[in-house]
């Protein structure tokens, strides 16, 4: 992104509090700081992961949904950040003095000392762009996960927080002139590099994640790689209305760090492109459509 960075690396907020789970796995947490009390229900998935729901009332607390994870450290250091992975996030952007939905993803390969590259896509309200870090950014991680970028000010300074080797919570804050812009997501590990068209190959589950605005389009679908060739049926619905089973067929290529485009050897940029994906793993990846007229864009994740 561009424009004025808001005071970096920001502060974070110290909380306590106290959590009560039932024998079905259904509970209710309560977290205090030094300006508010907030309530939560919670779900337990697992003896690593729960899912959270806020039960406070909008005028009181900002509304939230989200997964805590389990850490699979006790303490992180800088190289807990040693190779590549796909960034993905959604969000809202600012398009001429309207706030619009976005979304992003990019593969960040840190080295392990400090150091990265950060190369990716972003479509905020239908402006497809390019994203890379500035030159001469570095990483720090604290013992608790907590990773800041500093360097050069501007541009879309990420926050991380690990949950285990390359892997952890993304936030993003920044601003375009005196708009603010923010966007969360993740980081995953990539695995099955170098890649090709047959990193792809069978049938992926995919949809919609993490919608950031009204008029987000949620799709949900099974498409299907045969290299090179993708076939897919898809439910859509949004306030403008429903399109269920709709099919698709096209073609895509993967080049060798991960980035899908289709159709095949399209122009991201150049607007021939009508998507673009990155590859996780070859069972994961997420997907995000790179059409000029997708004014609120989705992020889907597709698994096998």
């Amino acid at each position: 992104g561009s424009g004025a960075a808001f005071t970096y690396p920001p502060t974070p907020i110290a909380f306590t509090g106290t959590y009560n789970i039932s024998a079905n796995g259904r509970g209710t947490i309560t977290l205090t700081t030094s300006t508010s009390t907030i309530n939560a229900n919670v779900y337990v998935v697992s003896a690593t992961e729960m899912l959270l729901m806020s039960t406070d009332l909008q005028s009181t607390n900002p509304l939230f949904v989200g997964t805590a994870l389990q850490t699979t450290q006790s303490t992180f250091v800088p190289n807990s950040l040693n190779a590549p992975g796909v960034v993905y996030t959604t969000g809202l952007g600012n398009n001429g003095g309207t706030a619009v939905g976005r979304v992003a993803a990019a593969i960040f390969s840190p080295n392990g000392s400090g150091g990265f590259t950060y190369n990716g896509y972003q479509n905020s309200g239908g402006s497809i762009t390019a994203n890379t870090a500035p030159a001469g950014l570095t990483y720090s991680v604290a013992a608790n996960g907590r990773v800041t970028i500093v360097g050069p000010s501007g541009g879309s300074t990420p926050l991380f927080y690990l949950v285990g080797p390359n892997k952890g919570f993304v936030l993003f804050t920044d601003k375009v002139g005196n708009t603010p812009k923010v966007e969360s997501g993740f980081l995953d590990p990539q695995t099955g590099s170098p890649f090709t068209n047959s990193s792809a190959n069978g049938p992926y589950a995919f949809g919609t994640m993490w919608p950031s605005a009204v008029n987000v389009t949620q799709n949900a679908g099974v498409a299907t790689f045969a290299n090179p060739n993708i076939n897919a049926t898809s439910d859509a619905a949004s306030p403008a209305g429903k399109s269920p089973n709709a099919t698709f067929t096209s073609t895509y290529s993967i080049d060798s760090t991960g980035l899908g485009v289709i159709p095949a050897n399209c122009s991201i940029l150049g607007g021939t492109c009508q998507t673009i994906f990155y590859v996780i793993s070859p069972t994961k990846a997420v997907v995000f459509n790179v059409q000029s007229t997708n004014t609120d864009p989705d992020l889907q994740v597709a698994d096998q």
